[in-house]
């Protein structure tokens, strides 16, 4: 890649911007993985390769589902800090990860995606 250039995507999480109770590791290391992001992309844009970063909201991939069949409470908990009342789907973030590592998204680089339902915006 250092050679012919090319594209990154790091997935983080929302949870790099906001926090929730008893998260603070989980959070300080969503907020690194930004770091890492940012400063990789000054570090490589000369060497044509993009770094981007995508911040997914609660997504139902199997992972969450697991973790709501362990907790009643958690599906109603997550679903009331997304504004659109729902949560994503794994070909959503997808489509947003395939657009970043397109010639199409050939000047961002740096940069964070929140794909996450409107929950960074409260």
């Amino acid at each position: 890649m250092l050679d012919k250039g090319g594209a990154i995507v790091n997935i983080v999480s929302t949870s790099a911007m906001v926090g929730f109770p008893n998260g603070s590791e989980y959070c300080a290391s969503k907020a690194g993985a930004m770091g890492l992001t940012r400063g990789g992309a000054i570090d490589y844009a000369t060497k044509g390769i993009r770094i981007n970063a995508v911040l997914p909201g609660g997504t139902l991939t199997p992972m969450l589902k697991g973790a709501m069949e362990v907790d009643a409470g958690l599906e109603q908990a997550l679903a009331a800090v997304h504004p659109m009342n729902r949560f994503g789907q794994p070909s959503e973030i997808a489509g947003a990860v395939r657009w970043l590592l397109s010639d199409e998204a050939s000047f961002a680089t740096g940069a964070s995606f929140a794909i996450d339902g409107g929950h960074t915006s409260i």
